[in-house]
């Protein structure tokens, strides 16, 4: 096990839920799960399983940005974990709602692209997992809906017939209205752009053309 194999980003206190997940991807991986699921894990006599906690507790601390190496000395992977769970993850009612009050009030500003107003709304829905509140599948396709302007009406009402959505499923939906309508402005930009009687030249009127003045 090493972070170059795997690329962990260091933590650095941001965005906890996304690194303890590559974490135990890679501790799963490496069949080194147990040494932060078992609090006993650490007081076995047995030599191997020393050797495995030992290199759990190597990737962890190698894993972790140096300002943040208080929260792991001195201590098992198992309590390297929780103590990282205890004072990143936000698990408190007053975070919950505030996360909850931005999806809902979240909007999608039809001057930017699509997938950077999913990209956004991905990230509360991690801040809410943070938080100890997942969202199900249908909340998060309710959230996304729900910040769609009044202009994407018809799609989501089409939407609406489908029995089960799936966010996959809606986003490429959605992603294929904003294409077609990307399509739609520029064929209209096109047709905008006359031909000159007198030169036949784009962009000006035959009044403006000087080959027809000369004329």
């Amino acid at each position: 096990m090493s972070k170059e194999k795997y690329q962990i980003v260091p933590f650095a206190g941001d965005n906890y839920n996304a690194w303890e997940f590559r974490l135990k991807s890679i501790l799963r991986d490496n069949g080194a799960i147990e040494a932060i699921e078992k609090e006993d894990f650490s007081k076995s006599t047995d030599k191997k399983q020393l050797q495995l906690e030992a290199k759990v507790q190597a990737i962890i601390i190698a894993a972790t940005a140096d300002s943040h190496l208080e929260y792991l000395k001195d201590r098992s992977a198992y309590q390297m974990i929780k103590s990282m769970e205890d004072s990143f993850k936000k698990k408190g009612t007053r975070s919950k709602l505030f996360i909850r009050k931005e999806l809902s009030d979240m909007k999608f500003d039809e001057r930017k692209p699509l997938m950077e107003h999913f990209i956004d709304m991905e990230k509360l829905f991690a801040q809410l997992g943070d938080a100890g509140s997942e969202l199900s599948e249908e909340e998060k396709v309710n959230y996304l809906l729900l910040s769609m302007p009044k202009s994407y009406d018809g799609i989501i009402t089409a939407l609406e017939t489908v029995e089960e959505l799936k966010m996959d499923f809606v986003k490429n939906r959605l992603l294929g209205e904003e294409e077609k309508r990307n399509r739609g402005a520029t064929k209209s930009l096109d047709s905008s752009i006359y031909l000159c009687y007198g030169c036949g030249r784009p962009g000006h009127k035959k009044s403006q053309c000087r080959s027809t003045q000369q004329a």
